[in-house]
């Protein structure tokens, strides 16, 4: 399952319309219904942190509250490492578009490794990042 609130992600199961954080909340909601987390919610860079956009990947299969619990430590764990990281700094807009690109290459790359079936968009020539 995928969940987005990027407009470069084809195909998004759930689209969020908002930030980052809503990001996380929809994807809250999700793994509380029994949806595995697939990747990681948050980002390694802090700076990636002010990203207005974010695209993850949980399981389309349900699982039981016990069978879930790590999805549900770690989900519950990003959303507050996420408003202590960022409660005095606000997304970066001014570089949305890029954003959205790395993005994207880094949702290609997950669902690469994950072994799913590309749902990507291809760029004729790789963006200078």
């Amino acid at each position: 399952m995928i969940v987005t609130n990027n407009n470069l992600i084809p195909a998004p199961d759930i689209f969020v319309e908002g930030d980052y954080y809503s990001v996380l909340l929809q994807a809250r909601d999700l793994v509380y219904e029994g949806h595995e987390l697939l990747m990681h919610p948050l980002f390694a860079s802090i700076r990636m942190l002010l990203s207005p956009v974010k695209t993850l990947i949980l399981s389309d299969i349900k699982k039981s509250m016990k069978e879930n619990e790590n999805s549900l430590v770690i989900i519950g764990e990003s959303i507050l490492k996420y408003k202590n990281l960022t409660k005095n700094r606000t997304c970066d807009f001014e570089h949305i578009d890029d954003y959205r690109i790395l993005d994207l290459q880094l949702f290609n790359h997950a669902q690469s490794e994950l072994g799913m079936s590309q749902k990507s968009v291809a760029f004729a020539t790789d963006p200078i990042l």
